[in-house]
């Protein structure tokens, strides 16, 4: 018959700053939205949020509602027709760009981009 010696286990202590450094860690991995407003070249509004805050169908809706507020009532409501309507207008259809699929823009001018970036290529 042989003993097994018991597995040590962690203190409290021990498991709390083992915590604080996977924190560390994953905060340094962590991605984020990072959305843009332009009016031709010249930014004009500029946040981030982190990428577990909003799905991209949100972050979609988001970019969609700032775009509004420089549309009149027509242009919105010919942007929220069918697009197979003859007065469907595309003020509100989002791009996706090829090159970067982790890339949405919505508008033309002012137009708003929401791209995902890792924390730490954030400027």
């Amino acid at each position: 018959m042989t003993t097994q010696k018991p597995e040590e286990t962690p203190s409290c202590a021990a498991r709390a700053s083992m915590s604080v450094a996977k924190r560390r860690a994953n905060t340094k991995t962590r991605k984020f939205w990072k959305i843009e407003g332009y009016d031709g070249t010249s930014l004009m509004f500029k946040t981030e949020l982190p990428l577990s805050a909003m799905s991209t169908k949100k972050m979609l809706s988001l970019l969609q509602r700032l775009a509004c507020m420089h549309l009149n009532e027509k242009e919105i409501i010919a942007s929220t027709l069918s697009p197979k309507s003859k007065k469907y207008v595309r003020l509100l259809e989002p791009l996706i760009n090829q090159n970067n699929p982790n890339s949405i823009s919505v508008g033309e001018n002012p137009y708003f981009i929401a791209t995902v970036w890792p924390r730490e290529e954030l400027g």
